[in-house]
């Protein structure tokens, strides 16, 4: 099996998990001096609005023989159905990686299906969240403590309402739930984690835990969304244990590698999938919990002079 990594530049932990299981990888990034080149090798490719695109991706998956895709970046999972190359892609369908990837999306959903557990501005409470429709990695969000200064941030906010959702800014743990919901859109389980430090939006220290609620929630939501492959549920439960899902990564997470570790391990159900055509039984995979995962920084070196890339 082989399979090309879209938008996976520091991926290096996933991408070692995938080379254990003897898969075949290849990268696809706009810039070639990624940490994932130390892995496997990576071809510098076309921004996601480059009308060659799908062309460019095409001549790679033919060139060095590689049979699926597998986005990592919200606007991949989104993009690679939009230029028809959806047949190919490990994970979720174009209407929900739409939801997942468009925080609007996601909000109209949520509040139509799920309104209980999403932290809707309808409630009309403050303090709330100000964070971009499309954003990532926690950035640029801003948290205002009245309407006078909720009203000043979208004012003077880049780009107008079109770019901005508000949410109630839920005081409490955050929690990840990796999910692998399988090609039918059937869930094969999910393990909960919670994220004790985070840096830039990536989780730096995260312990698995037993938390049947969040997984009962995801399994609902997931299904109800049609996810497939893996995916990435982020929650936060405040003080009365109430949990509010906060959106959804319709791929695997940065801390995903925690919940592979811990006996759920989404790249082999990614094999027996796609590979050996097997159908996948929850019973295959038991997670362990209370697996404590510590991160540490790595550097990689690039000679900037040195041409690079294809």
């Amino acid at each position: 099996m082989s399979i090309l990594f879209v938008g996976g530049g520091r991926r290096t932990s996933l991408a070692k998990l995938f080379k254990q299981e003897n898969i075949h990888i290849h990268g696809y990034e706009t810039e070639a001096n990624t940490p994932l080149s130390y892995e496997c090798s990576v071809h510098k490719g076309l921004g996601w609005e480059h009308p060659s695109l799908a062309s460019d991706i095409l001549y790679n998956l033919n060139t060095y023989h590689l049979r699926y895709l597998l986005p990592l970046q919200d606007a991949a999972a989104i993009k690679l159905h939009e230029i028809g190359l959806g047949d190919r892609v490990i994970g979720a369908g174009l209407e929900a990686a739409r939801i997942c990837g468009d925080k609007h999306e996601f909000e109209l959903f949520m509040e139509h299906h799920f309104y209980d557990i999403y932290p809707s501005r309808k409630r009309q409470k403050y303090p709330r969240i100000i964070k971009p429709r499309f954003g990532f990695g926690s950035r640029n969000i801003r948290v205002v403590k009245s309407y006078d200064e909720e009203c000043d941030v979208r004012d003077n906010w880049e780009g107008g309402s079109n770019f901005w959702i508000v949410q109630d800014f839920i005081n409490g743990i955050e929690f990840t739930v990796d999910a692998y919901f399988d090609k039918s859109g059937g869930f094969v389980g999910a393990v909960p984690r919670i994220r004790l430090r985070v840096a830039a939006g990536e989780v730096v220290d995260s312990v698995t835990l037993d938390k049947p609620d969040l997984v009962k929630y995801t399994k609902e939501v997931g299904q109800k969304i049609g996810l497939r492959g893996p995916t990435c549920f982020q929650y936060v439960v405040n003080d009365e244990g109430q949990a509010y899902l906060i959106e959804i990564n319709a791929r695997f997470g940065g801390g995903s590698i925690l919940s592979c570790q811990a006996g759920f391990n989404m790249v082999q159900m990614i094999k027996q999938e796609y590979i050996n055509d097997t159908p996948i039984s929850p019973a295959d995979f038991q997670p362990i919990f209370g697996l404590l995962m510590r991160r540490t920084f790595t550097e990689y070196y690039f000679d900037v002079q040195k041409k690079t890339g294809d």
